[in-house]
């Protein structure tokens, strides 16, 4: 019986928590949120890539064309086998 209750408080207080409303996340100042670097280029990025070429962006690529080259291409271990030649 005391296990039974026990159980049923504990059941109780978690349906409690999960309906109560949530906290408000603390407001992140705008000098905070400027800092926070932007996917976009800016013109003096365009510019430098410009100047300098593609050579630099390819360089930083080498090691991902690297892996997906070998995890992609196939090779004898991967391929299927050679299918038998029907006879007629």
């Amino acid at each position: 019986m005391r296990a039974r209750c026990l159980s049923c408080l504990t059941l109780s207080l978690l349906t409690l928590a999960a309906c109560s409303p949530a906290t408000q996340n603390p407001v992140v100042p705008a000098a905070a949120t400027a800092t926070n670097k932007s996917h976009v280029p800016t013109q003096a990025d365009v510019d430098r890539f410009l100047k300098e070429g593609p050579e630099p962006t390819l360089q930083a690529l080498r090691p991902l064309d690297f892996w997906l080259h070998y995890k992609l291409m196939p090779t004898k271990r991967n391929c299927a086998p050679p299918r038998p030649k029907c006879r007629r």
